[in-house]
């Protein structure tokens, strides 16, 4: 029996992310996996990759996910542990251009 599981986007930021140079994605361990895994994907999935991908920006781009409007957030930093510190964020962008 196929169900279909409901979903939709959400168009507000929900999360934030640190860059701290210390990705464990980026480790030697993690990228020799991530190679060890691409090896046993099948010949037809990785040539659809990147129209999987394409299809994907593209559907972002028609929802404005590249188009964002100046926000705001509130975190905890080690000079401010006790109490949030207010970050202005005047041209928040979509993409992590620092990882292409």
């Amino acid at each position: 029996m196929h169900q279909e599981v409901p979903k939709a986007t959400c168009d507000t930021f929900t999360s934030v992310f640190a860059d701290t140079g210390d990705n464990m994605n980026l480790k030697p361990n993690a990228i020799r996996k991530k190679i060890e895994t691409a090896k046993i994907v099948p010949a037809w999935l990785r040539l659809l990759k990147p129209l999987w991908i394409l299809q994907h920006r593209l559907r972002r781009l028609r929802a404005g996910h590249f188009k964002l409007s100046a926000t705001r957030y509130a975190i905890y930093t080690n000079q401010s542990p006790e109490q949030r510190a207010t970050v202005d964020v005047p041209k928040p962008t979509a993409v992590w251009w620092n990882r292409l």
